[in-house]
């Protein structure tokens, strides 16, 4: 613009356009400062490369080039990186349906179509290229329609006596269909839903157990009567109706922060929004309506999807931590800091009773239930303090809650959770279930035999559960056993029959004259080790709870016990002894207690060297450099004859975990048992046994080089006889008090088995040949083939024969039949090759055998034969209903023209029904309906093989196929 020849429009113009430069300035500041996320900045500070350079530095710290998954390991790359989510939106295959299928309930109850998993299953091979494409389609983006979404809800009493809504749990039955999406999509998210859950939610998260919840609570209630402002409380929420009332969109905003893939949100959220419902009452089906909250019980997704919306609860209380008014409940401060537990929707919190931290929780609940939708039911809700709690301290905490108070012990998730001396009454309720079982029991009708089966499977699981998670006095065991053997026994009017043998002795093996009942002490100290064994080998926070608490100064196979460590705690110090001679830890990374943990197969190197003075806290990788033990300070610490053996084993993979496993080297490869036999059924195949880790041994008898399918069948086969037998012996000396290997009767069963294998493979009797001289002959068998010779049978005088085949070719989608009709000296009467329109090869076969018998029956022929290579159709036609319609039609109308003229149905080898196969090929390559009456009309292919037959030159069919012994 001219500003020297400027009037008042130009300066008009000039005006309007710095305006609009000034506007798009700011605009473009205020992008900058948006993207730099700058809160200072002010007018007169645009400094646009400054901004660029904030945005950049922002990018870079944003941007994620690795991170630690939940064992603590780097992933770096963005495939890896989103690797978890593109597992959950992978298409699946027919694989992965399959297996789904297959692992369903087959029995459930169906949904409102009527089919139930088990068909399913039974006609898998018919639908599932169906089955596969629908779910395909769904992963692909297409909704649920109403016919696959509809579900019915079943009400199911809570109490004994309903009397309203409240009583009564909806449960959902929905198609099967539907079930295997939302099995499929559980699968997949349960991986993952251990890095995303709080360690405080063990519900349906893989590896947590539903016991630890109740052990961590009954750890932490010991501790209720402890110093702390405001007293210790423990607070039990009840949800109402918490799988109903849950938000939609409250869950897809959580799945949205955890980072989830939008196709995966948008598939929940269909899966959420499609669904119709109807009610049965009475067996009567009522409505069809929709839902806008909640989740389906029942179906097998929603117990994940629940955790992860209760996760924002988890994680609200978990902050309170940290934040400076919260007084945490008085527990051990060396260990993890623990203010709640949950399984699924049942929450119990641990916390000071001073009012700051009861708002603090309150708030916490209050915001989380109005967001999730969730409501806590004040009137099921309750807290408990220490015995002899003020009654002030009680008001003012049931004022700041508005939950009712309650007092030792309550019920969490099944068990009493006491404080103080274990008693016998809290065990009432264990008792009273088996009570009701025997009462509900006609115990006289029932025979003694009958009796012991329901002792073995039903009464003696019903105390599993709490059992697993606390020990009952003597008392209750001994009552319990009392209970069984008087059911074991009978009355008689009224009356306690008499005992003819005492309970130990029907607890005895049944070789002993015993009955093979469990001894409920034998179940305790069984479960004892299986939660000894957890707390040694799998990482949770109860294990470190107790770590941290018990072995914070001391290896857990040294701690010795003390009056006030929690029972427990001490019932788990009276089993150690007898779990820990069953672990040995495995050197990987060398994390083991070099002097405590048994990583040398033969004990805890302390126990060993006892009176040797203290032992330090060294570990096994101290005495390890590149992979290789460190002679030197290995001779400073250890005797020379432990120094040597310790010098010969081997160190496992550096990059692993140390694992406590049992002592199977030693069982199965390293004992002078396992050794002798390991040499005496292998030098036989010329496989002499090396002490390597029992993995490498089974691969050097599989990657032997076999002459023949036999040889190769026993190297593949003996490895495992040979273990299941050093197994066997193993268990007799540990358990049924036998003193040693019983060796040559190991190695007679071992021979033996492998004999009776190889009699069925090659037709002898080996069992009292030598074992070197028949792996001898074994090696030099040559494999042989039987062939059958197969020649076209004339029907009979004065009848004829039609034989059909069909052909189908999957690739082209081209189908065709053939057949030939003939009398008995062979002659041509008539032959068809036909082109159709099919696409199930079975169906094109069935197509053939019934248009073969429409012709001879449309002929004026009543007297005549089919005969045809499909055993398949030759069973339908004769006994055999089959359950496809498409095929059922066409089955139908042959059946009916085989019954109205009398004809008879045959099958023959393949070889025997060249003719008819060739023009059944034939009608494939052409768009033709042919029908020969000559042998001269016939094509030449087909002509050539009608003479043979005609000639009665045999075709060869394979026939048995063997090994036989060689020179």
């Amino acid at each position: 613009m001219d500003l020297m020849n400027s009037n008042d429009t130009t300066r008009t113009e000039l005006n309007k356009g710095q305006v609009e430069y000034i506007r798009w300035m700011g605009m473009h500041d205020d992008i900058l400062r948006q993207k730099a996320r700058v809160n200072w900045f002010e007018e007169g500070d645009a400094n646009t490369k400054y901004f660029h350079s904030t945005i950049r530095g922002r990018r870079r710290r944003l941007q994620i080039l690795k991170i630690k998954d939940h064992r603590g390991q780097w992933i770096e790359g963005d495939a890896n990186i989103g690797k978890d989510n593109e597992s959950l939106t992978a298409i699946p295959d027919t694989k992965e349906i399959r297996y789904v299928v297959f692992n369903m309930d087959p029995d459930s109850a169906a949904g409102p179509d009527g089919y139930n998993g088990k068909f399913f299953q039974s006609f898998w091979d018919i639908i599932k290229e169906d089955i596969t494409d629908f779910v395909q389609a769904v992963f692909n983006g297409r909704r649920l329609t109403k016919f696959f979404s509809h579900t019915c809800l079943v009400l199911i009493p809570k109490v004994d006596s309903p009397n309203s809504f409240s009583d009564l749990r909806p449960i959902s039955l929905s198609n099967f269909t539907a079930k295997i999406i939302s099995k499929i999509l559980s699968r997949r998210l349960n991986p993952i839903l251990r890095k995303l859950i709080s360690e405080n939610q063990s519900g349906f998260v893989k590896g947590r157990l539903i016991t630890e919840n109740i052990l961590l609570s009954q750890e932490i209630a010991q501790g209720v009567n402890k110093k702390n402002r405001g007293g210790n409380v423990i607070i039990k929420l009840d949800m109402a109706k918490a799988y109903d009332r849950i938000s939609w969109t409250f869950l897809i905003a959580v799945m949205r922060k955890f980072g989830f893939y939008e196709n995966w949100i948008d598939m929940i959220w269909g899966l959420l929004q499609d669904i119709w419902y109807s009610i049965i009452i009475n067996g009567a089906r009522t409505g069809f309506f929709t839902s806008t909250q909640g989740l389906k019980q029942g179906d097998p997704l929603s117990p994940s999807l629940f955790i992860i919306g209760a996760e924002v609860l988890s994680r609200s209380l978990n902050a309170l931590n940290d934040f400076i008014g919260f007084t945490p409940f008085s527990m051990d401060s060396r260990g993890p800091m623990i203010n709640h537990l949950a399984y699924a929707d049942d929450i119990v919190i641990f916390c000071g009773g001073n009012n700051m931290t009861l708002k603090l929780i309150k708030k916490v609940i209050d915001m989380y239930g109005k967001a999730s939708g969730q409501k806590v039911n004040n009137d099921k809700s309750f807290f408990i303090t220490a015995p002899h709690t003020c009654a002030a301290r009680i008001n003012r905490i049931r004022n700041a809650t508005g939950y009712m108070d309650k007092s030792f012990p309550f019920t969490y998730l099944g068990c009493p959770i006491y404080f103080g001396r274990k008693t016998s009454n809290l065990f009432d309720g264990m008792l009273s279930k088996v009570v009701k079982k025997l009462n509900g029991w006609q115990a006289n009708m029932m025979s003694s035999g009958g009796r012991m089966i329901l002792i073995k499977h039903v009464l003696q699981s019903l105390p599993t559960y709490i059992l697993s998670a606390m020990n009952p006095p003597k008392g209750i065991t001994k009552l319990m056993e009392k209970h069984f053997a008087n059911f074991f026994w009978g009355t008689n009017e009224g009356k306690n029959k008499y005992h003819w043998s005492s309970w130990n002795n029907l607890c005895l093996p049944k070789e002993e004259g015993g009955a093979g009942v469990k001894k409920m002490e034998d179940m305790i100290d069984t479960l004892n080790i299986k939660r000894w064994w957890r707390f040694r080998t799998h990482p949770s926070l109860w294990a470190n709870l107790l770590k941290n608490k018990y072995c914070k100064r001391a290896h857990p196979v040294n701690k010795k016990s003390n009056p006030s460590d929690s029972h427990i705690w001490r019932n788990m110090l009276k089993i150690r002894h007898k779990a820990e001679e069953n672990i040995r830890c495995e050197i990987q990374k060398g994390n083991c207690s070099f002097w405590w943990d048994n990583w040398t197969g033969k004990g805890a190197l302390a126990n060993i060297l006892q009176g040797s003075g203290r032992f330090s806290k060294v570990q096994v990788k101290d005495f390890i450099i590149n992979g290789e033990w460190t002679i030197v300070k290995l001779n400073d610490v250890l005797p020379v004859h432990i120094m040597d053996s310790v010098a010969q084993l081997d160190i496992g993979d550096p990059n692993e975990d140390d694992f406590p496993v049992e002592i199977v080297q030693h069982v199965f490869n390293s004992s002078e048992a396992a050794i002798f036999i390991w040499n005496n059924i292998g030098n036989a195949f010329g496989i002499k046994h090396q002490q390597k880790p029992i993995i490498a041994t089974f691969k050097r008898w599989w990657e032997t080089t076999a002459n023949n399918k036999v040889h190769n069948q026993m190297l593949q086969i003996a490895p495992t006889i040979i273990c299941w037998e050093l197994w066997k012996q193993r268990n007799a000396c540990k358990y049924e008090k036998q003193k040693k290997f019983q060796l040559n009767s190991m190695r007679h069963q071992i021979t033996w088995t492998l004999k009776t294998a190889i009699s069925n493979m090659v037709p002898g009797e080996y069992t009292q040949m030598e074992w070197p001289l028949l792996c001898d002959k074994v090696e030099r068998l040559r494999p042989y083939q039987k062939w059958i010779q197969v020649t076209w049978e004339s029907p009979l005088a004065g009848t004829i024969k039609v034989n059909t085949d069909g052909s189908f070719y999957k690739e082209s989608g081209k189908a065709g039949i053939g057949g030939v009709v003939r009398n008995s000296q062979g002659d041509l009467i008539a032959a068809f090759s036909i082109h159709i329109s099919c696409d199930d090869h079975t169906i094109v076969e069935a197509k053939a055998a019934e248009f073969g018998g429409k012709w001879c029956s449309q002929n004026g022929y009543t007297n005549f034969s089919i005969e045809l290579d499909s055993k398949i159709i030759v069973n339908m036609l004769t006994d055999e209903n089959p359950n496809d319609m498409q095929i059922k039609k066409v089955i139908d109308r042959a059946s009916l023209i085989i019954k109205q003229t009398r004809a008879t149905v045959r099958h023959c080898f393949r070889e025997g029904n060249q003719v008819a196969d060739c023009l059944a090929k034939l009608a494939t390559t052409t768009n033709q309906r042919r029908l020969y009456h000559s042998l001269q009309e016939l094509p030449s292919n087909a002509k050539g093989l009608f003479l043979l037959d005609k000639w009665q030159l045999p075709s060869f069919e394979a026939g048995a196929s063997g090994h036989q012994f060689g020179a």
